[in-house]
């Protein structure tokens, strides 16, 4: 078996957490040429760890990779809800083109997380499955990393998770379940001033409710916008303590953002429920600066075309 070793410079980077700027893509607006456009620019090895792989195009862009001579390894959720077979054929698939695929370290519940690492230069950290629908028919989030310590930090995560072993968690603008992923989160709402807004999938967890409501009882404005049919319960309980709530039919929110005075954003794979802060492999970026700001307006604009849950 492969083994891939672990960056630990980057590990133990010790920089403050003030949250990066890098590129933003926003589906549906951008498709996922961005995506095929990364991979087929990568030289050396490309890093694959997700929850779902379904997507032909971007499955012919990772053969591609391999048949020209790029190390592509691929970790792959073997148990998605509602596709039982599918991750199979499609490794299956992907080691007939040489592509070096395990199934996800067995110690958490569910590996959730979606992101690439390519040739240690570029990280891609987002929302979206690697699936057709997150790219046609949902409303989606990736962030592309180049800064050095944040790209080694998702790197030695995917190491870590390849290897079965430990991850040195190091570098303050990564949110990680099950290790840090909701003290990283309790602290950003507590630290909202004005205005807390949220893209949630999922609203299923007592204690981020209980801290949104002493939000609004502190008087920030918290605005969380989720797809239809979500836990009414959870929902009773937000309306109640003054948080206002809305879904949004079309496009599908499988977003999760949390952003915070318009400033800063925690966005990726963590959703807003226990099992996903606390039993699944989940990864989130704090962003900030113009994409805190891009965020706010696709927000913004979804929120007009949101109705009552």
């Amino acid at each position: 078996m492969h083994g891939v070793r672990p960056l630990y410079d980057a590990a133990v980077d010790g920089r403050p957490g003030a949250g990066i700027e890098a590129p933003l893509v926003v589906e549906l607006a951008d498709g996922v040429r961005p995506l095929v456009k990364a991979i087929d620019q990568a030289q050396t090895a490309i890093y694959v760890e997700t929850y779902i792989l379904s997507d032909s195009r971007l499955v012919r862009a990772l053969e591609r990779a391999a048949s020209q001579g790029v190390a592509v390894y691929v970790l792959l959720e073997h148990h998605p809800y509602g596709l039982p077979g599918q991750p199979d054929r499609v490794a299956a698939a992907l080691r007939a083109a040489g592509v070096y695929v395990r199934w996800t370290r067995p110690d958490v519940a569910l590996t959730h997380a979606k992101f690439l690492v390519l040739d240690d230069r570029m990280a891609v950290v987002g929302t979206a499955n690697l699936s057709r629908a997150a790219f046609s028919h949902n409303r989606e989030f990736l962030v592309f990393l180049t800064a050095r310590w944040d790209v080694h930090a998702v790197a030695n995560i995917f190491r870590a998770d390849w290897n079965r072993v430990s991850a040195l968690l190091g570098d303050h603008d990564l949110a990680v379940s099950p290790s840090n992923a909701r003290r990283k989160l309790a602290a950003l709402v507590a630290g909202a001033r004005h205005s807390i807004a949220i893209y949630g999938e999922e609203m299923a967890d007592a204690r981020i409710e209980r801290q949104l409501v002493q939000a609004a009882e502190r008087g920030v404005s918290v605005r969380v916008l989720l797809p239809p049919r979500v836990d009414a319960a959870d929902v009773r309980y937000l309306l109640r303590g003054g948080v206002r709530v809305r879904a949004l039919r079309s496009p599908y929110i499988h977003a999760k953002m949390v952003l915070i005075d318009g400033r800063e954003a925690m966005v990726g794979s963590i959703n807003l429920s226990t099992q996903s802060l606390d039993r699944n492999r989940e990864l989130s970026v704090l962003v900030r600066g113009s994409d805190a700001q891009m965020l706010s307006a696709v927000f913004r604009k979804d929120w007009r075309h949101a109705t009552s849950p």
